[in-house]
């Protein structure tokens, strides 16, 4: 999948030791459901796991995000939580590379995403829980056609404390 600025490609081994970086900062798991490192073995099994299943079968699938101009993976994108019965999945990003965060790479890779959820995999429904105070990732998500549906309150656990969640879907009205 790709477009002017980003393409969309799966997992290939090679991937692991950028995996590895990304998945062990702290600073993820502050907005992920990590509890505890992962080991480049764990993750070289994903990657392998991702090769032969697809998405129905592992209820998830990651894809790369690659900065066309520079041909360098700056990024990952998720459906996860693939619910079959009622075709919806949720929906997680990060541009990993801080340098390119607010450059319209997470909007195309998300308008990307979005188009193969539902044009390719017959999704009707995605959605996403962002923290209130991420408002770079509410705005992302708008801009991209998603609408706030509720707030979940003390959601999410954070150093201190709790924090709330908006819901945000985007419905396949096809």
């Amino acid at each position: 999948m790709k477009d002017s600025l980003v393409t969309l490609r799966a997992l290939e081994p090679a991937d692991a030791d950028y995996l590895y970086k990304w998945e062990n900062d702290p600073e993820i798991w502050t907005v992920s459901a990590t509890l505890a490192p992962f080991s480049r073995h764990s993750l070289l099994e994903y990657i392998a796991d991702s090769l032969t299943k697809d998405v129905f079968e592992m209820h998830q699938v990651r894809l790369v995000i690659v900065e066309n101009i520079s041909g360098s993976p700056v990024g990952v994108i998720d459906l996860y939580d693939v619910a079959v019965p009622d075709m919806r999945a949720s929906v997680g990003i990060s541009i990993n590379d801080k340098t390119r965060r607010r450059n319209g790479l997470a909007a195309s890779a998300l308008r990307l995403l979005t188009e193969y959820a539902f044009d390719i995999l017959g999704l009707h429904q995605l959605h996403a829980r962002i923290s209130t105070g991420n408002v770079a990732s509410r705005q992302l998500f708008t801009k991209c056609g998603f609408t706030e549906s509720g707030v979940l309150r003390q959601w999410h656990r954070i150093a201190g404390g709790w924090e709330d969640q908006v819901e945000m879907q985007l419905i396949d009205e096809k």
